[in-house]
């Protein structure tokens, strides 16, 4: 028998960003970064992230949570080489349980195996690609907090200014090679990848305001 096809529910990127302010209003109230999501979710949420060998090779993703919200599997390589997008994944699936709690309670899948099989063949292909890019921007936000990166953005720029005027090079917001390194620093600032501070940057519009 062939299930209906499950829909991403509507969410604007305001939406998810008012979700995002509320969950660290509740969970990390002093708003320090880089955001410490590793310990939020085992101490507030209580769930185990257990590192898996091959997630990413058989199912193409970083890591999943667990229906129940009690586990989190995580790429085994990515949970111990590369730290910026370990942070992303746990971010990115505690968004999920945030955003798309009624639908997790209607999947069924006991294991990565499973999830591959049965999950994203229960969407739509554009409605699975809502369903992600909706938990990639919970991520960002998180971990890139609204509240915190406009003035670590103006440091970044005086930063890369002063820089350029050591080296009698003129400023432009508009290089990509400044707009490069100027992500970069704050990705330093934030625990992140360059891509997340990019992705942060253009969505809260920061460069018109240089």
């Amino acid at each position: 028998m062939n299930l209906p096809k499950l829909s991403a529910p509507f969410f604007s990127y305001e939406d998810i960003r008012r979700k995002t302010e509320k969950f660290l209003t509740t969970y990390h109230a002093s708003m320090t970064v880089p955001v410490p999501i590793e310990f939020i979710i085992d101490n507030h949420f209580r769930i185990n992230i257990v590192p898996a060998p091959g997630i990413r090779e058989n199912a193409d993703v970083d890591g999943v949570i667990s229906r129940d919200f009690k586990e989190i599997w995580v790429d085994e390589n990515v949970y111990e080489n590369n730290p910026h997008r370990y942070r992303f994944t746990l971010a990115h699936e505690v968004g999920h349980m945030i955003l798309h709690e009624q639908i997790y309670k209607s999947l069924q899948f006991q294991s990565i195996a499973d999830w591959k099989q049965k999950v994203p063949a229960q969407f739509e292909e554009r409605e699975y690609s809502y369903f992600e890019i909706q938990a990639n921007s919970f991520a960002g936000l998180v971990l890139v907090p609204p509240a915190s990166l406009p003035p670590v953005f103006q440091k970044a720029v005086q930063q890369a200014s002063r820089l350029l005027q050591d080296r009698n090079v003129l400023f432009s917001k508009n290089n990509p090679v400044i707009q490069g390194y100027v992500a970069r620093l704050i990705a330093d600032q934030f625990d992140v990848s360059p891509d997340t501070a990019e992705i942060r940057i253009a969505r809260d519009k920061l460069w018109d305001s240089i």
